[in-house]
């Protein structure tokens, strides 16, 4: 289901709106993020660029250990929620809770992977029949890239909710799960020294190749209440990422002291994610995002037609 007919409306209805107005009242925005860092949290950027104070927004951010955690943020209070898995988003809009998916995130699974202790014989995903594999919480992109994963090697892990990166970097080395997860650059230095292998990685799991597997939410009385807001904050965070990519070495340099890691090692990230992989719009693949969301039985049923269109509020980034 290609959602690129209803950003044109919705573009249609920017071209009024005040969000093109060169004079901003201050606002304050509250937002969640689901891994501290991430090179698709273009929020740090925006800050450090100045365009979110150019903007008239003051963000007021907080980290969460993944996307459930962002959810319950987002319906609690917070107004914006980044880098949320699509099928942990589906469920939670299912069972009523008062949020949209506003934008894309990230397509495909290529930046997430899966490593063992360098000293296990585990050497691929289909050693881990019986084994036990990481992920942070039910619902979570982590749990759904590892999930098609043992499907397609047909093999049927104990899957463990390990929580946050280093949370289960501990349970791994510790040895009470045999595989963890990650997202570049962490833990890169410790497959480097060797303590650790990678034993798959998220861009093997081909169904997801095409799939808008994480993406962007609102709360919806912020959508509805500060709609103005709500249009400035995602522009400007669409020209937060314009910016990374058209300012590479000032980004990736921001991304190093972000995440204090040496700048060679940043620089190693930045193939992970073309910007085709991080765009905004459209939604990709949602009627299979839908599907995975039954299949792993985060909802009982397909989504109904009103519920699909409904789910979406997509702001025009520009």
């Amino acid at each position: 289901m290609n959602r690129q007919g209803w950003l044109t409306l919705a573009g249609a209805a920017l071209a009024t709106g005040a969000v093109r107005t060169p004079a901003f009242a201050d606002e304050t925005v509250s937002l969640a993020i689901g891994q501290q860092g991430a090179w698709t949290s273009m929020t740090e950027q925006g800050v450090d660029a100045g365009l979110f104070k150019r903007a008239g927004l003051e963000l007021k951010l907080a980290y969460t250990a993944g996307g459930p955690d962002t959810i319950q943020a987002v319906t609690g209070g917070a107004e914006v929620g980044i880098g949320v898995g699509t099928t942990a988003v589906i469920a939670a809009f299912a069972k009523g809770a008062p949020i949209k998916i506003v934008c894309g995130d990230f397509t495909g699974a290529g930046d997430l992977y899966f490593y063992a202790r360098a000293d296990s014989p585990i050497g691929s995903f289909a050693d881990v029949n019986g084994k036990t594999v990481g992920f942070t919480r039910p619902g979570s992109s982590s749990f759904t890239i590892a999930q098609m994963l043992a499907q397609q090697a047909n093999v049927k892990p104990t899957f463990v909710a390990t929580g946050e990166f280093p949370a289960t970097l501990t349970q791994v080395m510790s040895g009470q799960v045999d595989v963890g997860f990650s997202v570049v650059p962490l833990s890169l230095d410790l497959v480097a020294q060797k303590k650790i292998k990678i034993v798959a990685r998220g861009s093997e799991a081909r169904a997801l190749t095409n799939q808008t597997v994480r993406v962007d939410i609102a709360n919806t009385s912020f959508l509805r209440d500060r709609r103005e807001v709500a249009l400035r904050f995602f522009r400007t965070y669409a020209q937060s990422q314009d910016w990374v990519y058209a300012n590479l070495d000032k980004a990736v340099a921001n991304f190093a002291r972000y995440n204090s890691i040496p700048l060679d090692l940043a620089k190693q990230v930045v193939p992970f994610y073309p910007r085709r992989a991080v765009a905004l719009v459209p939604v990709s693949d949602f009627d299979r995002s839908v599907s995975d969301a039954v299949t792993l039985k985060f909802i009982p049923a397909p989504l109904t037609a009103d519920q699909a269109k409904g789910i979406f509020d997509i702001l025009p980034p520009h």
